[in-house]
């Protein structure tokens, strides 16, 4: 038992904010999702469970993937600044997107709760439900602009999945733009399912206009990238493609936990939308209703391979040996300087390197293998003595004298030069 917690203590240890994020918000909200579901149940409460009850099945895993989404960004937006502060390469494009997308979600989330905006569950939670609102609207702006950015910077993803994400999220701008010209956005919004962030008539209409464009966006850029993830995947398991296995391989549980939330979002998805056109048909009529069909089953798929995908990604972190962005493993050995045999006008600098370094795993110099060897030719070389003659006091001082300070590796090698 203790050697478990201090394997977790250990590997929590190197955890960067993303893994520990994730580590204390999950608690957190399912704390949360069990008050509501509890409250729904017993006391009859319809901020939360809905009359649908096909429906449930995706509001449960998307309150708790929203939370863990937000926290996450907010988390990785530290961790990519702080390794820019401590890098002088920098994390490019990712970096500057992402804290974009951070602080306008945060205002317009602000923004939306100062308006006194109708909320979910403001009933049941009363200013957490604000605080779950601001996660839900850093997904969002945050999510977009990170793949963005790792679309741009060079050896962030594999190439097909900065395709995917690119193309994917170009046709969801095309498709929110038109919607929102021909005035038909909210048609495609289904409570509970695919509700996008918009304002409604508490803002002027472009600013409106905008967030939902991201909103729509984003749904599209985060199916794609948990789409590719899971192709990839098994493409892994597939083929012999060397760049693919090892991609997958330093990610292993994420690209499976993608996997498998993207074929239960695409099963979950295509049986909310069968059960809502059997029970609501007037939902699917046109080309919006069409939209709408297609945002059911996307959004499903964003919502439950990005849960799985954290998911697998936090287990990646227990299975590395180290996580952390910025700290280095500290049982590295040193960083050695090359062997070269030194001359007679570098001894004392030889001195001062040989105090620093415990253990040189290459055939060590007879004067290397003794720090007193070097301090004693010096000490002959101003006396005018001979160098021989300094070894031949060396080899005459008995192993109790050496200094305590002296490493048992030295110790060993001097005995092994017959030096003791």
């Amino acid at each position: 038992m203790l050697a478990a917690v201090g394997f977790f203590a250990k590997r929590v240890k190197g955890f960067d904010h993303y893994r520990r994020a994730m580590l204390a918000v999950l608690p957190l909200a399912l704390f949360v999702l069990l008050y509501l579901v509890l409250n729904g149940l017993l006391f009859h409460a319809t901020d939360f469970l809905l009359p649908e009850w096909f429906l449930n099945f995706f509001v449960i895993p998307a309150f708790v993937g929203n939370i863990l989404s937000g926290s996450t960004y907010i988390a990785r937006t530290i961790d990519i600044n702080r390794t820019t502060l401590k890098s002088s390469q920098g994390v490019g494009y990712e970096r500057i997107l992402t804290t974009i997308g951070l602080g306008l979600g945060i205002t317009a989330s602000i923004v939306l709760l100062a308006l006194h905006i109708t909320i979910p569950c403001a009933a049941s939670l009363n200013f957490i439900a604000d605080g779950c609102f601001l996660l839900n609207a850093v997904s969002v702006f945050s999510g977009l602009g990170n793949r963005l950015g790792n679309c741009i910077d060079t050896n962030s993803k594999p190439k097909n999945e900065k395709y995917t994400i690119g193309i994917a999220s170009l046709c969801g701008f095309a498709i929110a733009l038109a919607l929102v010209l021909t005035s038909t956005a909210a048609l495609v919004s289904i409570a509970g399912v695919t509700t996008f962030l918009t304002g409604g008539a508490a803002l002027p209409f472009w600013i409106g206009s905008g967030i939902f464009i991201i909103s729509f966006t984003s749904s599209f850029a985060s199916a794609a990238d948990y789409s590719t993830k899971a192709a990839n995947f098994i493409k892994s398991q597939s083929t012999n493609d060397a760049s693919i296995k090892q991609t997958v391989g330093e990610k292993f549980h994420e690209y499976r936990g993608s996997c498998i939330g993207v074929g239960v979002g695409l099963v979950l998805g295509v049986a909310i939308t069968v059960a809502l056109f059997i029970t609501m048909p007037y939902v699917f009529v046109g080309i919006a209703g069409i939209v709408a069909a297609t945002m059911i089953v996307m959004t499903s798929v964003s919502v439950l391979g990005g849960l799985f995908s954290r998911t697998g990604k936090l287990f990646d972190g227990f299975k590395n040996k180290k996580t952390n962005l910025d700290d280095k493993p500290k049982d590295e050995p040193p960083e050695q300087l090359p062997s070269s045999p030194a001359g007679k006008n570098e001894l004392a600098t030889s001195a001062r390197v040989m105090n620093t370094l415990q253990y040189q795993p290459r055939k060590l110099t007879r004067a290397e293998s003794y720090p007193n060897l070097i301090t004693l030719k010096n000490s002959a070389s101003k006396a005018n003595d001979s160098y021989h003659g300094a070894e031949h006091i060396l080899l005459k001082t008995p192993a109790r004298n050496l200094r305590r300070t002296q490493s048992l590796n030295d110790l060993e090698q001097c005995k092994a030069y017959k030096m003791c």
